[in-house]
Order: C-alpha cells, then sequence, then structure tokens
C-alpha cells in the first residue's frame, strides 16, 4: 500500500453527520411518519368519495401513496435534520422526466394532497395537538416531552413549498441546492479503511482521522456523474461520498483540503521534459565512439 495526496476533491461545509439542528421537530414527526402516510391515503380517499375538486375520476394507489409519502417525509427530516433543501429537490424533481410529468392528469390532487401534509405536520404534529383522523388504524403520537424549536414550522412550510412548486411548474422552478450536511467528494471508489487522514489546511484542523471516532465519517460510492466531475465516467467508475462527523459549519467551500489515502500502488513518473505527448518516455541512445591510431 502507498499513501497518496488526492488533488480533485468537492467540498460542502455544513452540519456534522451526528448533528441535529431541530431534535424535537425531527423525533415528533419520526415517531409520526406511519400516522401520516395512512392520514394522507384516507384523506385521499374521502376527497374521491366525495368528488372533490380535482379527485372527480381521480384513482391512485394506497401502497404506492404511502410509498412516495414516505420519501417525501425522509426528505423532509433530513434536511430539517441538516438544514439545507437538497433530499427536497431531489425527492422534487422524480416528479419530472424533463418536460414530461411523471403523474397523470391535472395534477391538483398531488397538490392538495402535500398541502393536507403540510398543514398536519404544521398544525398538529409539531404543537402535539390531537388532529381529526381519516383513519383508526395507526394512532397519532402525542410526546409532550418535546417542544418544536420556533421555526421548525417556517422550514417545514419552505420545504414543501418547494415540492409543490415543482409538481405544478416543473423542475425550472427548483432553488439552488443548499447542501446541510459536511460533506466531501472524491473521484473513484475508496473503501471505510482506504481514507487514513484529512484536514483544512486553510483553517489547519483536521476533520477527517481513521484513527480518531470522533473525526470519522460514513462513506458511499456512486457509480455516476456528478456536477463537479461532470466527464467523471470517462477517467474513473464513479465517485465517493464521505458524510463527516467533524461540524464544518466555520468553513468556507474554497478552503483547501488535504486527503491523503491509501492506494494500491504508487506511480512515478519523470519530470515533463522525461516524457512526450503521449506519455512515452524520452531517451538518449548512447552512440559509441571509435578512435584509432
Amino acid at each position: 500500500m502507498a499513501k497518496q495526496l488526492l488533488k480533485k476533491y468537492s467540498f460542502k461545509p455544513g452540519v456534522s453527520y451526528l448533528g441535529n439542528l431541530k431534535p424535537n421537530a425531527y423525533e415528533l414527526i419520526l415517531a409520526n411518519k406511519t400516522y401520516l402516510k395512512k392520514e394522507v391515503t384516507a384523506f385521499l380517499n374521502a376527497q374521491v368519495l366525495a368528488g372533490a375538486n380535482g379527485f372527480v375520476g381521480y384513482t391512485f394507489s394506497d401502497v404506492k401513496c404511502e410509498r412516495d409519502t414516505n420519501y417525501v417525509l425522509d426528505a423532509y427530516l433530513f434536511d430539517l435534520r441538516y438544514g439545507g433543501n437538497e433530499e427536497t429537490r431531489r425527492v422534487a424533481s422524480k416528479y419530472w422526466d424533463g418536460d414530461v410529468p411523471q403523474i397523470d392528469g391535472d395534477r391538483i390532487a398531488e397538490v392538495v394532497g402535500h398541502t393536507f401534509l403540510r398543514n398536519l405536520i404544521n398544525n398538529y404534529i409539531l404543537t402535539n395537538t390531537a388532529a381529526p383522523s381519516y383513519q383508526a388504524v395507526v394512532p397519532q403520537v402525542i410526546d409532550l416531552t418535546k417542544t418544536r424549536e420556533t421555526d421548525a414550522v417556517s422550514r417545514i412550510t419552505a420545504l414543501s413549498g418547494i415540492l409543490i412548486q415543482v409538481i405544478q411548474s416543473g423542475t425550472s422552478v427548483l432553488p439552488a441546492e443548499v447542501t446541510g450536511v459536511s460533506r466531501i467528494k472524491i473521484p473513484k471508489r475508496y473503501e471505510q479503511a482506504n481514507v487514513l487522514l484529512i484536514t483544512n489546511t486553510t483553517k489547519n484542523e483536521i476533520i477527517y482521522d481513521f484513527s480518531d471516532p470522533a473525526a470519522g465519517a460514513t462513506i458511499a460510492f456512486f457509480r455516476e456523474t456528478t456536477a463537479e466531475f461532470p466527464r467523471l465516467l470517462e477517467w474513473a467508475q464513479g465517485y465517493t461520498v464521505l458524510t463527516l462527523y467533524y461540524d464544518t459549519r466555520t468553513m468556507l467551500a474554497t478552503d483547501d483540503i488535504q486527503i491523503f489515502v491509501d492506494e494500491e500502488y504508487q506511480i512515478t513518473r519523470p519530470y515533463k521534459f522525461g516524457t512526450d505527448a503521449m506519455e512515452r518516455m524520452r531517451v538518449g541512445i548512447p552512440q559509441a565512439m571509435l578512435t584509432t591510431n
């Protein structure tokens, strides 16, 4: 094994992977995930039965509705916890394929459903108030030991607004991505055991150390390209994402980051004058000089 210094990376400062900006609101929503999924499905069925505007002739699968609501709730929870919008943006973008909507009809029912979900969270779940339920299968969880953070309602409203606007108008209205969690992307695939040390040399702070549990990270590999490395698949199989335990909110994305990893082998090459444009070695062929008397 050989230690290598990586020069290509993308650094996004943010909250520690172990952190939580809205712990009480997060826990209240998490405890009610199943209740919320059942309520949304039951509410939509009630609108169909009542022939409400946008629901005449509307059909949907209860199973798929609960699945999609689960995706949305997971996105809200992630962005509520870390303060960004990346997961809500990602889920919202799935409602379209380019200019083609991935849900049939005029999308009024979907907007009404997500508006209902937002109001249910803001007015009842986050306030620990019993909601007028549309179903009796799963009860609401009320936990009076937890009081929501003051701006939790506005955060859910903002995240829901992203989703609803994209459903109505398409991905052109997606806001700029805000990464809330502390993260580093590096080209190629690296296992946890291969990443040795990451230092913010601008701040002179170690933000990842394989030998320090408090300065660890989760690691994931994606076999795809990314905006930071648009031609990645031409020279690597994908990219690795390290979500850091270290809180980097005081740092800048432009800070210099030093990344050391273990590679299987060491690559060496001569100075630039030692190779041609095709990376072939330049050699000086020895000449024999014969002298005679």
